[in-house]
Order: C-alpha cells, then sequence, then structure tokens
C-alpha cells in the first residue's frame, strides 16, 4: 500500500494508516495471482466519468482479465491542481461459469468529505 501513497488525498492519509490499507486489502494479498495482471491491459468503463453532488469526479468500470475480472469504483478529489484518490472500491471475482477457488473483495474505503 506504501505505492498508492503519493497518489491519495492527504485527508485519505490521516483517516487510513498504510497499516489500515494493509488490512482492508488483505484478502487481494492471499490470491494466487502471477506476473502483473494489469500490464498492457487498459480499464474499460461501465461509465462516463462523472462529478458527484461533492464535486468529486467518479469512475466506475473493470478490468478484463483472468481467471478474475477486476472491477472498481474510484473517487477522486481536486487538490491544488491535481485530482486524488478520497475513496476507492476494488473487487476481483472469478467469472460466472469458473468454480471461485478464492475471491477477494473490498467493500467501500472513503475518506469523509469536509
Amino acid at each position: 500500500m506504501r505505492g498508492l501513497w503519493n497518489h491519495i488525498s492527504p485527508r485519505f492519509r490521516e483517516k487510513f494508516s498504510v497499516a489500515q490499507r494493509d488490512e482492508i486489502f488483505k484478502a487481494f494479498y492471499g490470491l494466487t495471482i502471477t506476473g502483473e495482471p494489469l500490464a498492457g491491459k487498459s480499464p474499460i468503463f461501465t461509465a462516463a466519468p462523472a462529478l458527484d453532488r461533492n464535486s468529486n469526479l467518479v469512475v466506475d468500470g473493470f478490468y478484463a482479465t483472468a481467471p478474475w475480472r477486476v472491477s472498481f469504483h474510484l473517487t477522486f478529489a481536486m487538490e491544488g491542481r491535481a485530482w486524488k484518490l478520497v475513496g476507492i472500491n476494488v473487487s476481483a471475482k472469478p467469472p460466472p461459469a469458473a468454480a471461485p477457488p478464492e475471491t477477494g473483495s473490498v467493500s467501500d474505503f472513503q475518506a469523509a468529505d469536509g
């Protein structure tokens, strides 16, 4: 989670320590994933990026990966002259036809607006 540190909002950093983020994402650490599953892949957006009622940029989509489809819901806030991550929801699930050997899912993980 240390690699995510430079891309997240200071308010996100204040609310969730590296250790807390590691705990929340630990379901992914146990998955058997080899190589770099997102290398060379472009995200497929399920909706156009949009501003929510708090003027945050919301992006939804997935990566067409196998054996798991990696879906995401990301929320960014404008801080200074850059969009910084303030919320993340990611899931990795096998396709419906495959027997689920193991799955990982992360529930909403969002810094408080304010």
